[in-house]
């Protein structure tokens, strides 16, 4: 036995632990999408199945194909929404470099997310051409 294994299972078994944790996470995820100025809401979770729909007054007074097209609507939202937060938690996961090697491996032909990236910074302005107006014409 090198002393490598028992490095490399320290690692198998903190990304194990890792894969849990964002298994909970996931199962937790809760896209919501609303229509008809939020008289309808649909619940979903992370893999699309609808949890609930709730509605109130103003869509029964709607066509029946404005509510289904209302319905559509607000599903499509809350699937958005769940898979922004379902991307934000496997994204999360995937920036261990060492993970997304072992996974595109284990599966050459899976799309992985991308890590996270730093936000941008914002552009220094100083103060005299901030209070210039016409400052950006001569950069032009």
């Amino acid at each position: 036995m090198s002393t490598s294994e028992p490095a490399f299972e320290d690692r198998l078994e903190a990304w194990a632990k890792q894969a849990e944790q964002a298994q909970a996470r996931l199962a937790q995820v809760r896209g919501k999408g609303t229509a008809v100025d939020g008289y309808l809401v649909i619940t979903v979770d992370a893999a699309g199945k609808m949890l609930s729909m709730t509605t109130d007054t103003p869509v029964s007074g709607l066509h029946h194909e404005d509510v289904q097209s209302a319905v559509m609507r607000a599903y499509r939202a809350a699937c958005a929404d769940a898979e922004k937060q379902a991307g934000a938690i496997t994204a999360e996961l995937y920036k261990d470099p060492e993970i997304r090697d072992v996974l595109s491996k284990a599966n050459p032909s899976a799309k992985l997310p991308e890590p996270p990236r730093a936000a941008p910074s914002a552009p220094e302005i100083d103060d005299d051409e901030w209070n210039d107006a016409s400052a950006w014409l001569r950069k032009a």
